[in-house]
């Protein structure tokens, strides 16, 4: 049974260069749910992320677009209420964006984020930080 069902996957591959990818939506049948609140959460999560003078690369913008962290999230969440997939949506976006702003620094500007992240999540009104960070993790 269990060789049937690697023999069936690899069928299925698409080959691609030098390794083949397995077609798993074809072999898994299931149907697709998306939340409700999805394009709405997409422009909303969207005009958070970017508001205000902060953003130096132009192109960021069309990275959000291709990325889209709501469908992300309206595909994890389908039966979520309004306000629990916005703040998926939030935070997958923040959660990318701390990734890729670490990727390029070293170890002492990273733990700098670090310690910016974790004190704003322990004391939000009483620590207070200027940076982009500091903001978004704020609000």
């Amino acid at each position: 049974m269990v060789m049937d069902s690697a023999l069936a996957l690899r069928a299925t591959s698409v080959v691609t260069g030098s390794f083949s990818i397995p077609d798993l939506p074809s072999y898994f049948k299931y149907s697709l749910r998306k939340n409700s609140y999805e394009r709405q959460v997409l422009f909303e999560t969207k005009g958070w992320f970017f508001q205000g003078d902060f953003f130096v690369k132009p192109r960021a913008s069309d990275s959000y677009d291709r990325d889209n962290f709501a469908f992300l999230a309206s595909t994890c969440y389908p039966e979520a209420d309004y306000l629990r997939i916005r703040a998926c949506s939030d935070f997958l976006i923040l959660l990318f964006h701390l990734d890729d702003i670490t990727d390029d620094m070293d170890t002492t500007d990273t733990d700098s984020v670090a310690e910016i992240v974790m004190n704003t999540l322990r004391d939000p009104y009483g620590y207070d930080s200027p940076t982009r960070v500091g903001v978004l993790i704020k609000e």
